[in-house]
């Protein structure tokens, strides 16, 4: 595993936090528990060592709830799941897997959409205001409308660009997977590096229909 310092890991953690948006102000931003770096924004969450992180720039505070460990499924791997079929699913996805973040469509990155109103004597009325899509910053976080299979699990493709991400900067090759008793799964990167994800029980019809990645029996 790559040697990562104190300002990458907080970039990177720092991507698996709740956005101010989703009403959880204890989860805006990565928090230290139980000798371990967190982050989660109750869909998916990252877990690292504390020693892997260098003392800098980036500070924990210690949260005490919710508990990361009564979620962590036991390190009982099953499977594993390759970089290079993530890849292949992101591909095959027509998926941008270089970055997480992607414009806007809804207002084309304008920041802004037009609300109108009819009053009841027919006369119509706009204004210009903040876009609910992307609350006015422009862009959305990429694939979130998106999935993918893992071995019968249907999975958020933002949530796995986001493994991707943490596997490709500690030039990880290969996960191994781990199954919770709510169907969770856990991608241990490597001892003290682990990333959870809770699959979508439903892929609403609208959607395109999730993409299988290969996986490797252990």
């Amino acid at each position: 595993m790559k040697v990562l310092s104190n300002s990458k890991w907080g970039r990177l953690i720092s991507l698996f936090s709740a956005s101010e948006e989703q009403m959880r102000p204890t989860l805006t931003k990565p928090f230290k528990q139980d000798g371990y770096i967190c982050a989660t924004d109750t869909h998916v969450i990252i877990r690292v060592a504390e020693h892997l992180i260098p003392e800098g720039q980036y500070k924990y505070e210690v949260l005490e709830k919710p508990s990361v460990e009564e979620v962590m499924p036991a390190h009982n791997p099953k499977f594993s799941v390759s970089l290079s079929e993530l890849i292949n699913a992101f591909v095959i996805s027509g998926i941008d897997y270089s970055t997480t973040t992607v414009e806007c469509h809804e207002c084309d990155n304008d920041c802004e959409v037009e609300w109108k109103y009819t009053d009841e004597d027919g006369d119509e009325h706009s204004r210009f205001m903040e876009c609910p899509c992307c609350n006015g910053t422009g862009y959305v976080p990429n694939a979130i409308n998106r999935y993918c299979r893992i071995e019968g699990n249907n999975i958020n493709a933002h949530w796995l660009l986001l493994l991707f991400s943490v596997m490709s900067e500690l030039s990880v090759c290969k996960a191994l997977v781990s199954r919770g008793s709510k169907s969770q799964l856990r991608f241990n990167l490597a001892e003290g590096v682990d990333i959870v994800i809770m699959p979508t029980a439903k892929v609403p019809d609208t959607y395109k229909t999730p993409v299988k990645i290969k996986t490797e029996k252990i």
